[in-house]
Parts: C-alpha cells; structure tokens; sequence
C-alpha cells in the first residue's frame, strides 16, 4: 500500500505534534506548511518581553525540529477536495489534509508573524527595549496571557506603573472564582492596577477611554491581549467556504474531522470547538488526528477515538512571574509552589524541548 499523503497546514504546536506523531508511526510522507521559517513554543512569548535572550531557547528554525517531514515556506491561498494551493503558484496533492493554522492577535509580542527567524528575534528585542524605557504600561485583557504578562512586567520592573483592564468581572474567566480571586491578590501584590468590568477603546496609540467609568489612561507602553483570529482567510473561497461557521472557525465532530470531509481534520485555535484555547490541548489535539489518519489509512473507521472535551481534564495553569503561580482543576483553583513549578520556573519551555526531542536548553 503507498504511502498516504499528508499536508499539514501551520507549523505550530498542533501541526508539529501531528507531524511527529505520524513520523513515529513511520506510514506517512508528511509535508507541513507554513510561511515563517522558524517555530516557537507560544506559551513563553509572555516572558521574552523582560527577557529576550529567552527567545534563543523557545524558537528553532522549522526544518530543525526532529521528524517533522517536509518543510515547504509558504502560504495557503485554497483548498480543494485534492490539493492546497499555495502563494508561490504551487499545489500539494493530499490524501489527508490537517489544518492546524493557528490564531493572530494584535499584539506583535503574542503573534509570530515575522516570517523570518531573524526578524523575530530583532522585533522581540525591539520591543523588549521598549518597554525597559517605559514609566507606564497598560494591558489590556485579563485572559491567561494578559494577566501572566502583567505579572512578569511587575515583578521584573517594580518601579514602573503597570495597569490591568479586564471587560469581564473576573480575571482568567471560565475556570473558577477562586481562582480569579487568587490572581488578583498575587497581581495586587505586585502593584498591579487592576480594572475590572471595564472596556478600553482606543483613542491613539497610547490613549484608552475606559467605559463604563469614563476614566482616560494614558500609558508609554501598551500590550492588547485579547481578540485572537483564526488564521482560516485560506478556506474562504467557494470550494471550502462551507467548513467556517459565521465567525470564521472550523466546524469539527467529535473526531475532529472537518465537517463534510471525512479526510479533512482541524485542530487547536481555529476550531469550532468549545474547549479552552490551549497549547496543551493542540499538542494532545496533534497527537489524536495522527492516530486517526492511520487509523483511516488502515481502513477502519469505526475504531476512531472521540476527542474529549479539555482532554478529560479540565485545568489550567497561570505563570505570575518567575516566583509565584496559580492553576485550576475541575474548579478547584491553588497557587503556591505547585504551578511555580509546573510553568512558572521556565514557562515550560524544558519539559517542552525534551517532548520534541530537541536538546536541553542552554
């Protein structure tokens, strides 16, 4: 039997997990997709802002990642039933095809958009630079990444003012009150402003208008943490339109197969999925589509596994700079030495470079 072919489109977590998942199945001729020469463990991305040498440990050129097939720089412009094509006027035929494209947010730090490695690493120090010079910062957003980079700018930088806006009532809402009462306390004892219930609307770069209280910030550096897109522009045109739902995110089964195409499979950010939008939660998402492509490959359908919401496990795990940290575990929210040592020591990044079979970190 020839080998399936698989294009994997987005050299993330996700896509990389499929890709090494099915490299150790060794059944497959895997081509992964992505327009960035270079990938990059996205959990950290809140810590090089006060330590931008740790970008040397957290991004490797994509080609460098043990088993992770062929590597082809580009971008998807359509998919069709058979092919994707690409920016560069090419196509790649597929048996199989994964789409594991990922999220864009507005904040540069959060978002590896530069294509080059180079650039990456340069724009990181820039902005790094930038905020060693500022006297104010604002965050906007209280999810797990604007309250994990508050932490790191307060703890790392005491003297400067650092201001949190959250829209909703809670910090890292979803999880448990407990656990956004524990945050909250640990921020405040960083000297964090936290606004809670309040909406920031722009006015120019350094200026929000705050509502419903009307109060104006004004801040030297500013960091948006919310409002992730699903990167799926691809899969607007008329031969894929129908997978997206109307905001723009890939509608799944249970296994995650793109609905109406049996060998189609979405995973992570862009799914229509109602789990929590986890690094882990893609890995694990990764691991599963490899095992039903060879499942599928094998000719049995029925023994595919159905994906559980959160993986079975409903937790979360918060970094609040080097020294203090908070999880959550179906509701039960702790801090304290337990997620200080899980995340918040190195953000993972060991734990991480060991399951990709990279080196140790330096």
């Amino acid at each position: 039997m020839a080998a399936p072919r698989v294009v994997i489109i987005g050299g993330g977590v996700g896509g990389v997990s499929a890709a090494q998942q099915l490299a150790k199945a060794n059944f497959a001729d895997v081509t992964v997709i992505d327009r960035r020469d270079y990938f990059e463990i996205p959990w950290s991305n809140v810590r090089i802002p006060v330590d931008p040498k740790l970008i040397n440990n957290t991004t490797l050129p994509l080609q460098d990642v043990p088993k992770v097939g062929r590597v082809v720089h580009a971008s998807a412009t359509s998919v069709s039933e058979t092919e994707v094509q690409l920016d560069n006027g090419s196509s790649l035929p597929f048996d199989y095809l994964v789409l594991a494209s990922g999220s864009t947010w507005d904040d540069p730090v959060n978002s590896g958009t530069d294509p080059l490695l180079t650039d990456r690493k340069l724009n990181q120090q820039k902005h790094s630079a930038g905020l060693k010079a500022a006297s104010t910062v604002l965050v906007i957003g209280g999810g797990a990444v604007g309250v994990e980079l508050a932490a790191e700018i307060a703890e790392t930088y005491p003297d400067k003012q650092v201001t949190l806006v959250q829209a909703n009532k809670e910090l890292v809402p979803g999880y448990s009150a407990r656990l956004s009462r524990q945050i909250l306390n640990i921020l405040k004892g960083l000297n964090v402003e936290v606004l809670l219930s309040e909406k920031a609307h722009k006015m120019d770069e350094q200026r929000y208008k705050l509502s419903p209280s009307g109060r104006t910030i004004t801040a030297d550096k500013v960091y948006v943490c919310i409002g992730g897109k699903p990167n799926t522009n691809f899969l607007k045109a008329e031969s894929s339109r129908a997978v997206l739902d109307e905001r723009g995110f890939v509608q799944v089964n249970n296994f995650l197969q793109v609905e109406g195409h049996s060998n189609w499979f979405a995973l992570g950010d862009i799914t229509s999925l109602s789990d929590y939008r986890l690094g882990r939660l893609a890995l694990d998402q990764g691991a599963l589509v490899a095992a039903h492509i060879k499942t599928l490959h094998g000719g049995d359908a029925t023994k595919l596994k159905a994906w559980k919401k959160h993986n079975g496990i409903e937790m979360i795990c918060v970094s609040l700079g080097r020294n203090n940290g908070a999880m959550a575990v179906w509701g039960w929210g702790f801090s304290g030495w337990l997620p200080t040592w899980i995340k918040s020591r190195d953000m993972m990044v060991g734990m991480t470079r060991k399951n990709m079979g990279l080196p140790a970190a330096a």
